[in-house]
């Protein structure tokens, strides 16, 4: 088995800013988390992504079980 990290902080560019979310936020919150399955990874791995929305943009972080057999002849 193998872990794969992944990230990505593209979001808090201006262009790239979510629609969602922080523009309706009360004054207090700075921060929300998101915690998603990701339904695209090869079956038997499994892997999830984390994202991190702000007020001034957002982020994700990828985490990867590989759990493929790589050792098959």
């Amino acid at each position: 088995m193998r872990i794969r990290l992944n990230g990505s902080l593209a979001h808090f560019r201006p262009d790239m800013h979510p629609t969602h979310g922080p523009q309706v936020w009360p004054w207090w919150r700075l921060v929300s988390f998101g915690f998603v399955r990701l339904e695209l990874v090869a079956k038997p791995s499994i892997g999830w992504r984390l994202w991190v929305y702000t007020r001034w943009g957002a982020g994700f972080g990828d985490l990867v079980l590989d759990r493929r057999n790589l050792r098959a002849a």
